[in-house]
């Protein structure tokens, strides 16, 4: 709840505001209309904490969510590609602190639409599209929507989604950029984008030959899903080591040089 008490704001002898108190509750929709320089746009600035009240308070919940009211900011861009371009803010903090952003879907956690709703209350179909499916769309949003562009030294975690797909989506991506109008990706190629600053998650899966084959074995790392039903766990990475067509050489990126590359330890 936003809860307003007794603010009051003038600008020199035109007083906007005297004594005003108003709440606004959660889950409700609220319009603010009036004349120009009514103090709308203070109003707003008071609410979002852009601006101090000259008498009174503003009390705001931990989170709030804010779009901007200046139509200049994004001229240079189409709606779509603003869209796209997400919380700039925080690709920026993780940028400068080094920290990976990994991708995950969860079957049921209900919190956000995805594509495993289509099948309702089958939970294994869910589990079956949820967690692939699901990474190549945040693959398309954040290397296709110019993420990667911006944010050079962000780094991007697709995270137990096995990783057969991704010569398929990059290729296809690297394609569609090329022919495409307006190419949203950026300067590089979706692929070089991926092979720049993305990692993408294997488990016992024979299909890894193939793509280490394809997009190379330097973004490739392991995970073994422990401790869901599906797990290969305890025998994981026995069954990993136990794979043909692998060298030894890329079972050591895959199980250390590369977690250790996204994770920054030394």
């Amino acid at each position: 709840m936003i809860a307003v008490s007794n603010v009051s704001m003038r600008y020199g002898s035109k007083v906007l505001f005297d004594e005003v108190s108003t709440t606004f509750s959660p889950g409700r929709r609220y319009g603010l209309t009036g004349p120009n320089g009514a103090g709308k746009s203070t109003f707003m600035k008071l609410l979002s904490g852009d601006l101090q009240p000259q008498k009174g308070s503003v009390s705001r919940p931990p989170r709030l969510g804010i779009l901007r009211q200046d139509q200049f900011a994004f001229d240079a861009h189409r709606v779509v590609d603003t869209v796209i371009m997400g919380n700039a803010v925080l690709w920026s903090a993780l940028e400068e602190l080094g920290v990976p952003l990994g991708f995950h879907s969860a079957t049921a956690a209900g919190e956000v639409p995805q594509i495993g709703d289509r099948f309702g209350d089958n939970l294994l179909l869910r589990h079956v599209v949820s967690h692939p499916m699901e990474n190549m769309m945040a693959m398309a949003d954040t290397i296709g929507g110019g993420v990667c562009e911006r944010h050079s030294k962000l780094k991007l975690a697709f995270l137990e989604c096995y990783c057969g797909w991704a010569s398929f989506l990059l290729h296809r991506m690297d394609n569609a950029m090329a022919k495409g109008r307006f190419p949203t990706a950026g300067k590089l190629k979706p692929s070089e984008y991926f092979k720049r600053q993305c990692w993408i998650s294997t488990e016992h899966e024979k299909e890894l030959p193939m793509i280490i084959d394809l997009i190379g074995d330097h973004n490739i790392v392991f995970s073994t899903d422990y401790p869901h039903g599906d797990s290969d766990f305890p025998e994981g990475v026995a069954e990993f080591l136990e794979m043909d067509g692998v060298s030894n050489e890329s079972r050591k990126k895959i199980l250390w040089d590369n977690c250790a590359r996204l994770y920054g330890l030394n």
